[in-house]
């Protein structure tokens, strides 16, 4: 077993959580919902719940938005991790008059959106206790957004992997997070973003066979979306299928070929397989883009030459 190969960590789920999340990551078990313009609460949501401001942009160019972005809001979400990029194309879609239904996001209360934009801020600094608190008043004030208990879930799985795996309170966590996680995916089915996330939350407590099948559904959803390709080639390497991890950092690198992370994972799945000179190839690519990259300062003399 190389470098790259890990045993998962038992998160911690009783067997009925682990069935219930089966089921909800199999194809075809959530309702497909076309996507609806973006809310005000969906793009707080989406930046809390860890989704980049790129990414928010070009969701935003698929479906556009059910709201025009004020300047309060626009400093509210700077505040919480939105870009000028991000900014100016909520802006410029509100311009070009692509608005949709604010049936849902005009029962919750106003303050639901500065809670977001707070939990994001507070996400960041890495205080996500107080982001917690953040994400569940967005809640209790009526926010219909999938990306609010999508962020919530993921805010639990934080916690909890900062715990002991004995302590009583990180399988409260857990067991909350899954359901958060879950409801959030069932509103938001459609969004390679939710599996996404549903995955990273499971990454992250070393159930990587279970995130597996989320990022495979993410890629399904989008083949072409690099974040979820590069999670999934990563997933496939960590459960040991090195020849289809290989393919899929593959993938990523055509559509970034200078991704530091995708050729040192090439490299590694190369090295599983046997294929040292090929190995030693991607290595000297990750020299030559940076040679400061953790991993790669860490690999065998031999490795790097």
């Amino acid at each position: 077993m190389g470098r790259f190969t890990q045993k998962g960590k038992s998160a911690g789920f009783g067997l009925a959580a682990w069935l219930i999340l089966g089921v909800a990551i199999a194809a075809g078990q959530a309702p497909s919902a076309a996507k609806a313009p973006l809310s005000r609460f969906d793009v707080a949501g989406l930046l809390a719940a860890g989704i980049r401001p790129g990414r928010i942009a070009q969701l935003i160019g698929q479906s556009g938005t059910s709201f025009v972005v004020s300047n309060d809001e626009a400093t509210s979400l700077r505040a919480g991790g939105a870009s000028d990029g991000l900014l100016t194309v909520l802006r410029g879609t509100a311009a070009r008059g692509r608005p949709g239904g604010e049936s849902l996001e005009s029962q919750a209360d106003p303050k639901t959106f500065l809670h977001l934009t707070e939990a994001a801020a507070l996400i960041a600094q890495k205080r996500y206790t107080d982001a917690e608190r953040e994400c569940r008043a967005a809640l209790n004030e009526g926010s219909a957004s999938a990306w609010v208990h999508i962020a919530l879930g993921r805010l639990l799985f934080l916690e909890a992997g900062g715990r002991k795996r004995k302590d009583p309170e990180r399988s409260r966590e857990l067991d909350e997070g899954l359901q958060e996680l879950q409801t959030g995916l069932h509103l938001a089915f459609a969004y390679a973003d939710a599996h996404l996330a549903y995955g990273e939350a499971l990454e992250s407590v070393g159930q990587f066979r279970l995130a597996l099948s989320a990022f495979s559904k993410a890629v399904e959803l989008e083949p072409d979306y690099l974040d979820a390709l590069a999670h999934f080639a990563f997933a496939l390497g960590v459960t040991g299928q090195w020849a289809s991890a290989q393919k899929e950092f593959e993938k990523v690198i055509q559509l970034d070929p200078t991704n530091v992370s995708a050729h040192f994972g090439l490299g590694t799945m190369l090295e599983e397989q046997g294929k040292t000179q090929e190995a030693k190839e991607q290595y000297r690519i990750v020299r030559d883009l940076d040679p400061d990259f953790p991993p790669y300062k860490k690999l065998p003399r031999e490795f790097k030459h």
